[in-house]
């Protein structure tokens, strides 16, 4: 006579995964909400960072350019996408406190209030222009890196470098807002336009030879494609302060 094993115990058959924890997928529904957290957790901790290495370290995020990271993030700096949605609100509410005048700190007092008052959609609507913007910058640096045929130029990596480097002239213009107050009046100021497209022109210079071009490329290369994509992010910064 043919005797059959007793079935294993509940707790070894949950072990090699017979059965969940708990009905109804109980121990799936609590990992979505543990990763869904701890994401979110790792994402409002390494903006701070982010946005030094934007301004300061820019090579830092050379890797991050080609490929899109599983993980939205390389180390302690976030991939173009979540610094994107998280780092800008963050920057344009911070920049509502700065007490002088200007399109960005305008921005900024307009992105609070919708914040403050939990209208999801309407802080979406104010930062939507600015994404467009970026991918305009992202544009311009596809343009400048095909121009002087840059090893890397392709599409992807231009538009995830735009991302990144709009935070950064967004820096620039609103420390010159915030100074124009102390200088006088931006737009009567003949004088103090020119400056801040003179700092847009250098640090989009900067940024350009620090994450989008490499020791292969010619020295003429890529100085030649790093002027070129500043010099047109500061044209078109003194057509929109004038």
């Amino acid at each position: 006579m043919r005797v059959c094993a007793p079935p294993a115990p509940l707790e070894e058959r949950a072990e090699v995964g017979l059965i969940d924890d708990e009905p109804g997928g109980g121990r799936r529904f609590l990992g979505v909400i543990d990763g869904t957290l701890t994401q979110a957790a790792l994402a409002v901790v390494l903006v701070p960072s982010t946005m030094v290495a934007v301004l300061f370290r820019p090579k830092l995020l050379a890797l991050q350019l080609d490929d899109i990271q599983d993980d939205g993030r390389r180390g302690l700096v976030l991939a173009p996408g979540p610094f994107f949605a998280l780092g800008f609100v963050s920057f344009l509410i911070l920049a509502s406190f700065q007490k002088a005048d200007g399109w960005m700190i305008s921005l900024g007092e307009r992105v609070t209030e919708a914040t403050s008052a939990g209208e999801f959609w309407t802080t979406v609507l104010l930062v939507a222009p600015l994404f467009l913007v970026a991918l305009g910058l992202g544009l311009i640096f596809l343009i400048a890196a095909n121009i002087w045929r840059l090893e890397r130029r392709s599409l992807m990596t231009s538009l995830r470098a735009g991302l990144y480097a709009l935070f950064g002239v967004a820096c620039v213009l609103i420390f010159g807002e915030a100074l124009s107050g102390l200088v006088g009046d931006m737009r009567a100021n003949g004088s103090f336009e020119p400056a801040v497209a003179g700092l847009v022109l250098l640090w989009v210079a900067y940024f350009h030879l620090e994450a989008l071009s490499a020791r292969p490329d010619p020295l003429i290369a890529r100085l030649g494609a790093a002027l070129t994509a500043a010099a047109i992010c500061a044209g078109a910064v003194t057509l929109i302060y004038n």
